[in-house]
């Protein structure tokens, strides 16, 4: 039990300082994206251009990257996309603050020697959810970066052997985005079984 509390209080004091720089680290993405888009407001001429890595033009588009032999001209706003990538970056930071906050009020039961603290696994539930909405949002934010990353360029560019040469397309399947929560939620129906068993002795006794 003694092992369980030092280990339940290293664990709650590290929740307590995470909690503290990912709240830092939203407030300074939200911080950024105001600035941005006061940026975005006053400019008024536009310009993309493809990236030169290693001496080749390339575009990474989602999950597509197109080799270029030309630069692609840009045909409309730019920093929409980085905009967007700030918001949903200093949203996902403010989730994993209330993360941290949950994971605090697991852990302080643990800390007084009560692991099947009746609070533990309804919170335990709490965490399960909050990941799935972190995960929600991630891949709302995905799909919305992809698809004004492609309006940014006219899309006959990319038909043209001209101006793509080759391209390759990377897939990604995210199962942690899905694994993490129904771990979290397996872990929430184990210690509700252990709180009834608790609670079964307690009254035994």
């Amino acid at each position: 039990m003694e092992k369980l509390k030092r280990t339940a209080r290293v664990l709650d004091r590290f929740a307590k300082i995470f909690r503290v720089i990912f709240i830092a680290a939203a407030i300074f993405l939200f911080a950024g994206l105001i600035i941005t888009s006061v940026y975005y407001l006053s400019i008024r001429d536009y310009d993309t251009v493809a990236v030169l890595v290693g001496g080749d033009l390339h575009l990474t588009l989602g999950n597509v990257r197109l080799n270029l032999a030309h630069l692609v001209p840009g045909t409309t706003r730019p920093l929409v996309p980085v905009a967007v990538m700030m918001l949903a970056g200093a949203l996902m930071l403010a989730i994993a603050a209330v993360e941290a906050g949950i994971l605090h009020r697991i852990l302080a039961p643990m800390v007084e020697g009560r692991p099947f603290d009746s609070a533990v696994s309804e919170n335990l539930r709490k965490l399960g959810w909050m990941t799935l909405v972190q995960a929600a949002v991630y891949s709302v934010a995905e799909f919305l970066i992809f698809t004004m990353e492609l309006r940014l360029f006219e899309f006959g560019y990319f038909l043209n052997q001209e101006y793509v040469k080759s391209y390759t397309v990377n897939f990604r399947l995210e199962l942690s985005r899905f694994l993490i929560p129904a771990a979290l939620f397996f872990l929430s129906w184990i210690f509700r079984y252990g709180e009834e068993l608790q609670r079964q002795s307690d009254e035994t006794l």
